[in-house]
């Protein structure tokens, strides 16, 4: 169990204008799990700044008109992130099931972490096939040492 070696600045998609790149795969005692993040640049840098432009007048609105008037607050910009599906095989075409995840959130903005069941005993290479809104964008191999 551990850290996989992932392949330096692999880029998995590129979401309405974000790069995006695998940083982490590990087995884990229990799941197998998988983040990336989208790489901060002014592209991101702009989002970040709408985003707080939209969210305090969302918060303005609920000080004026409460918190049903106003409706929910904008969606954090690294949800886009979400936009990015994998799919997860061993050498033996075993897919391995997707348990859970989470993208976005504060002091995670542009971070996102999936986990996976783990691959039968024995398995020394991962499929990992990605896309966005269902069109392949990227794959690679993982090796378990």
């Amino acid at each position: 169990m551990g850290d996989l070696l992932v392949p330096e600045n692999f880029t998995v998609a590129m979401v309405d204008g974000v790069r995006v790149v695998l940083t982490r795969a590990a087995l884990e005692s229990e799941f197998a799990q998988f983040e990336w993040d989208g790489v901060r640049d002014a592209a991101t840098d702009r989002r970040d700044l709408q985003w707080e432009r939209e969210f305090d007048a969302w918060g303005r609105a609920v000080k004026v008109h409460g918190h049903d008037e106003a409706g929910p607050p904008p969606q954090m910009p690294g949800n886009l992130l979400a936009r990015v599906q994998m799919v997860v095989s061993s050498e033996n075409g075993e897919e391995l099931k997707k348990l859970d995840g989470q993208v976005a959130g504060s002091g995670s903005e542009w971070h996102a972490e999936w986990r996976h069941a783990l691959p039968a005993e024995g398995v020394k290479r991962l499929s990992l096939r990605f896309a966005v809104d269902g069109v392949p964008s990227a794959a690679c191999q993982l090796h378990i040492d």
